[in-house]
């Protein structure tokens, strides 16, 4: 056979790629003659021996590796040119396409040149069916991001082609059972699984004994054994992370990492630092075929690490090669591994077992031979190649003996083989009315403003016409103008790809199919709608005078359209319609006029007709004044009148039999009409209508792909959720608000939703570090350089002010929850946008707006951020107000954080709100027996920590008054000087002026700033400590007393504001009257000097922090989600729409 092998492309080292080459050189092997092809080939970077032999023919010329995107780029544009690529394949009998887009580009040459395809898939398209952990590493490097942006767009499309091309496939192979089984799921059609194969080396080469000893050389690099091989590509979907911690629990260990270095690789050696194992981790880069058998022959054991891999061809050529495998017990290595006999499957996620594990191979060498030799014989049993190779030829075999049926194609392609056909005709006249350089030459620029300026006006021509069926619509359904917008959109493109009217089924299907509107009255309203487009056309030729032909021809078919709609109904029902029409025609042109009659009867009062007959000149008007900005460009003489009057002639083009896109129609009759009406040359108007008819379809595909991936999603019942987008402030320290959203964000995705949670600036250094990473918190905006002066400031102004810009990312969101300013502001932006509910949550209300007493008398120093800030808002406080009090009142739940911040929020907004106040995690074990709190010491940060000591936690603000602890510490000391202070956190302007009061009360060592600790050694300062105090006197609530409640310690802080809801005075700590310093120390004393109190006290607390634990908060927060979720999103009318209605 004559075999075409197509891959995605050959420019890294991967699985999937090995196992192309091999397929192509197997299939020689076996006496075919095959040919591979790929979009790219980066043999240097791709197993440049087998890509060598292979030879592998790139199916485009190949650019500069220096060209941003450059992958991305090749293999879309393979995709869009795949008819002629397809003539590639012309002499070959079967195709073998493996892994998408090469399906899709062996589907097209199935249905031109009638060649059978056997699709081979070691996994979806990622692109489109992500995992969870590549939502988790996000993005791996900028191709990737271009692949899901474009697929993003065009996601109705994609996803057809991708579903077309397998379900077309003769055969599919699926790499293994696990990955059939995935396929089968997703595609809906059998899968036969094939999976990837090794080439055991012979029985002779297994030489357990070398494998204990000695060193192995591989480039520059002299490896000690024995040693742990892990070879993958270095993503962060591979986890190699679990490897590393696994290694610095094998002393003596020597991990042996290949692969190309990515900027993975740069974390992986900082991990590798921080565990105290760099010395032991060994980089190769990329490796050749012979070096990289030779690392397989002298591994103790092969470790991979990745929790959610289709398959791990590494594992099988370990196997191979004899090598005992340690892998999770999830996913691909399921299939392969078989535990306890050819290695270890562990539990996802259990470290400690998979540590444990690979030390047995490590420490036993009779088991990792037992286990290295059953693996082999595994191999040689059906996981070779031979195997692999032998079921693929079968198939291939198979597919060439029964071709594709493509027996309706013709009729498929008939018609729209003639619009093409009819376009190359007219393009083929216009060209011989003018040159073609001479076309060139008119249609450069001269003026880019006004270009840039002419989308945005035609952008507004189509919103005040969605705006006008909103008003046909309103009878019959609300539907949001905005959802009107795309769907004119989506239908426009696919009007414009391929004008057979399909653009105006698709409207009246998407109408039904979202919003409940009938499909009779759906094409009702749309015919209404295109007769006043076409009664506007008619009125301004007659107006301006305009090309008589034009006019006469607009006239006709205006007389046409309303004869049809009043005689239509009739005429279908007549002896001649019966005699001389067909059947078909005869039905459809009277369900034409009875859908007209019936909707202009039932939508057209008197005021709509005047406000949508307004709203038709003003869009048109729009559009010819962005035509008329075309000349300016081009810096033509032509007046506003004369160019409205030939856009509107131009507009009649669009109702003539086309091509695709309307080339060579509007060329032809464009040219015509600019030269004729308003006397410009041949070369001038062909020119001037090429640039129109280029940023036309521009738009239009730019709008429409939009379009297309908004409509064409499914919509979700009411009231069910799925997916919570949750805002948040920022992360730029670990304070209390974000501790709660960051609770949010991985309690709700514990219940089972899926959560993602965006702010307007990040700084996971500075935030949390131990637990931001597991949110995966993303940005609004790109992040500006550390180095820009005020760059928080600058985020949030821009990510409050951009909002229209990003808001589409969250059109697939079921409900937002914007938790704190500018949180709040930019949930109901985005829900004002996209339709969706909104949820408010509230810390407090914004202060740069309501400030607290203790806010104005200290002001805003501590960050210069948050003066910026405060500098703004004062000038413009009104409309920051305004926006406040909108963002809040609008939500369609607000919750609050605490009875008393509860009840300030809801005076200053006038709503109700629900209490949600923040939680905690309440274990058991607490309080630890007071001998264990008040004796010894440790060391922190390099501090000795004595027990017992006082804690404290908050932010190094003015506001939280750390210097009225301190001022009670000068007392506590003259009782018991051994005591300490313990204050952790990040320093701030602020931390010298606490440290010189230190000074000046000759506290020294009494007080202690750590700095910004582990979150792990946080909950340890709160579990030993014996007091915890809060000093904040205006506090709205304050996490770190419920968080010291819950790990058994007695709390002392003011009788006032937030602490007096969380703490029982007496019971659980000790309310002192409020900035009575002395009265503050007398409590802390108390809990020091009486050990029996204070276990009393810290069983207390430990007790009543139950009412404040984390699954009540995200209790109360999942039933607000559904609630909004269920309630319709309230959209005020416009006030031009509430006119019309009146008939003003």
């Amino acid at each position: 056979m004559r075999i075409a092998v197509l891959h995605l492309g050959f420019f890294y080292a991967g699985g999937g790629e090995r196992l192309v080459l091999e397929e192509a050189r197997g299939l020689r092997q076996l006496g075919h003659e095959v040919e591979c092809f790929a979009p790219v080939v980066d043999a240097d970077r791709c197993y440049p021996e087998l890509i060598a032999e292979v030879g592998v023919h790139r199916l485009l010329p190949d650019l500069p590796r220096w060209i941003p995107g450059r992958v991305a780029f090749l293999v879309l544009l393979s995709c869009l040119l795949a008819p002629v690529l397809a003539l590639r394949f012309r002499n070959f009998d079967v195709i073998l396409a493996a892994n998408q887009p090469a399906p899709w580009i062996a589907l097209v040459a199935s249905r031109l040149l009638h060649k059978p395809y056997v699709a081979y898939l070691a996994q979806p398209n990622r692109v489109l069916y992500p995992r969870q952990v590549d939502l988790d590493a996000r993005r791996p490097d900028l191709d990737y991001r271009l692949f899901a942006l474009f697929a993003g767009l065009a996601r109705p499309l994609v996803d057809w082609a991708d579903l077309k091309s397998i379900q077309s496939a003769a055969n599919v192979l699926a790499n293994g059972n696990y990955m059939a089984g995935v396929l089968e799921s997703m595609y809906g059609r059998q899968m036969l699984s094939c999976p990837a194969g090794a080439h055991p080396v012979p029985a002779s080469e297994l030489d357990y004994s070398k494998r204990i000893s000695g060193t192995l050389r591989v480039g520059r690099l002299n490896i000690p054994k024995p040693y742990v091989l892990l070879t993958n590509r270095h993503y962060p979907q591979k986890r190699f992370d679990h490897a590393l911690r696994a290694l610095a629990c094998v002393p003596d260990a020597t991990l042996v990492l290949t692969g190309a270095p990515t900027d993975y690789t740069a974390d992986v050696e900082e991990l590798a630092c921080r565990l105290g194992v760099r010395d032991r981790l060994l980089l190769t880069g990329l490796v050749s075929d012979s070096q990289l058998a030779r690392l397989y022959a002298s591994a103790q054991a092969y470790v991979y690490t990745a929790p959610e891999e289709d398959y791990g061809m590494g594992i099988v050529e370990a196997m191979g090669h004899g090598v005992p495998v340690v892998a999770w017990r999830s996913a691909g290595p399921t299939s392969t591994v078989t535990d306890g006999k050819t290695g270890f499957l562990v539990e996802p996620g259990d470290s400690d077992a998979f540590a444990g594990r690979l030390r047995d191979l490590l420490t036993d060498p009779a088991l990792a031979a037992r286990l290295g030799r059953a693996g082999w014989r595994r191999v040689n049993d059906g996981l070779g190649y031979h195997s692999h190779l032998r079921r693929l030829e079968e198939e291939l075999a198979a597919a060439r003996l029964a071709p594709p049926n493509t027996a309706s194609a013709p009729r498929r392609v008939l018609r729209p083989t003639l619009q093409v056909a009819f376009a190359v005709l007219l393009l083929a006249l216009w060209s011989r009315t003018v040159p073609l350089a001479d076309v060139a030459a008119h249609a450069r620029p001269r003026h880019l403003l006004p270009l840039l300026v002419i989308p945005l006006l035609a952008f507004s021509g189509a919103v005040l016409r969605s705006f006008r069926w909103s008003l046909l619509l309103r009878p019959i359904a609300r539907v949001r103008i905005l959802d009107l917008v795309w769907i004119n959109a989506a239908g426009g493109l696919l009007n414009y790809v391929l004008p057979i009217r399909s653009g105006d089924a698709a409207r009246v299907w998407w109408l039904q199919r979202r919003h409940k509107v009938p499909a009779g009255a759906g094409l009702a309203t749309i015919l209404v709608d295109k007769t006043f487009d076409l009664a506007a056309v008619v009125l301004v030729l007659v107006a301006t005078r305009g090309l008589w032909q034009a006019t006469a021809y607009a006239g006709a078919l205006l007389a046409v359209v309303v004869g049809v709609a009043l005689g239509g109904v009739r005429f279908a029902r007549s002896s001649f319609a019966t005699r001389f029409l067909p059947e078909r025609v005869a039905a459809g042109l009277g369900a034409q006029a009875f859908s007209f009659r019936a909707g202009a009867r039932s939508l057209l009062s008197l005021p709509r007709v005047a406000a949508v007959s307004f709203l038709s000149l003003l869009a048109l008007a729009l559009d010819g004044v962005s035509f008329a900005l075309l000349f300016r460009v081009l810096d033509l003489p032509v007046k506003l009148p004369a160019a409205i009057s030939a856009y509107s002639a131009l507009l009649l083009t669009y109702t003539v039999p086309s091509g695709p896109g309307y080339v060579g129609t509007l060329e032809l009759a464009g040219t015509a009409v600019l030269a004729t009406g308003l006397g410009l040359g041949a070369g001038a108007a062909a020119g001037a209508i090429v640039l129109w008819h280029a940023q036309g379809a521009l738009l239009i595909l730019a709008t429409g792909l939009v379009g297309l991936n908004l409509v064409a999603r499914p919509t979700r019942a009411q009231g069910e959720v799925g997916r919570v987008a949750i805002f948040h402030c920022g992360f730029t320290y670990s304070g209390g608000g974000e501790r709660i959203v960051i609770e949010e964000v991985l309690g709700l995705r514990r219940l089972g939703y899926e959560v993602e949670c965006f702010a307007p600036t990040v700084d996971p250094a500075t935030c949390y570090p131990d637990l931001l990473p597991e949110v995966g918190v993303r940005t609004f905006l790109p992040q500006l350089p550390r180095w820009v002066p005020l760059r928080d400031a600058l985020h949030m102004v821009l990510a409050s002010a951009l909002v229209p810009v990003y808001a589409w990312r969250f059109r697939r969101f079921d409900v937002i929850v914007g938790a704190n300013q500018p949180g709040a502001w930019i949930a109901w932006c985005v829900a004002r946008l996209t339709g969706r509910p909104h949820v408010v949550y509230l810390n407090q209300p914004n202060r740069l707006v309501y400030p607290r007493a203790i806010d104005v008398r200290t002001g805003w120093q501590t960050k210069r951020d948050y003066q910026l800030l405060n500098l703004v808002i004062q000038r413009i406080r009104g409309v920051v107000a305004w926006a406040d009090r909108v963002s809040v009142v609008g939500a369609s739940r607000l919750l609050v954080n605490g009875s008393y911040i509860g009840g300030i929020i809801r005076s200053i907004y006038g709503r109700d709100a629900d209490d949600c106040p923040a939680g905690c995690h309440v274990e058991p074990g607490h309080p630890l027996p007071a001998h264990l709190r008040f004796q010894g010491s440790f060391r922190l940060n390099g501090r000795l920590l004595r027990r017992p000591f006082i804690l404290l936690t908050n932010r190094h603000y003015p506001q939280k008054r750390f210097d009225l602890a301190i001022r009670a510490m000068a007392e506590v000391a003259k009782v018991h000087p051994q005591v300490q202070l313990v204050i952790p956190g990040e320093a701030t302007s602020h931390t010298a002026a606490l440290a010189e009061l230190v000074r000046e009360l000759g506290l020294g060592e009494s007080v202690l700033f750590l700095g910004v600790i582990p979150e792990d050694e946080l909950q340890r300062l709160y579990s030993e400590a014996a007091v915890y105090v809060y000093p904040a006197p205006e506090e709205d609530f304050g996490m770190g007393v419920i968080e010291a409640m819950a790990h058994g310690v007695p709390v002392v802080a003011w009788r006032n504001a937030g602490p007096t809801v969380t703490v029982a005075s007496g019971e659980t700590g000790y309310l002192a009257p409020l900035e009575d310093v002395g009265a503050y120390a007398g409590g802390i004393l108390r809990y020091l000097d009486d050990q029996a109190l204070n276990e009393t006290a810290g069983r207390h607390g430990h007790a009543r922090a139950r009412r404040f634990d984390w699954a009540r908060h995200i209790q109360t927060l999942e039933s607000a989600i559904l609630g909004a979720a269920g309630a319709s999103v309230v959209q005020p009318e416009s006030e031009t729409a509430s006119a019309a209605e009146a008939g003003v």
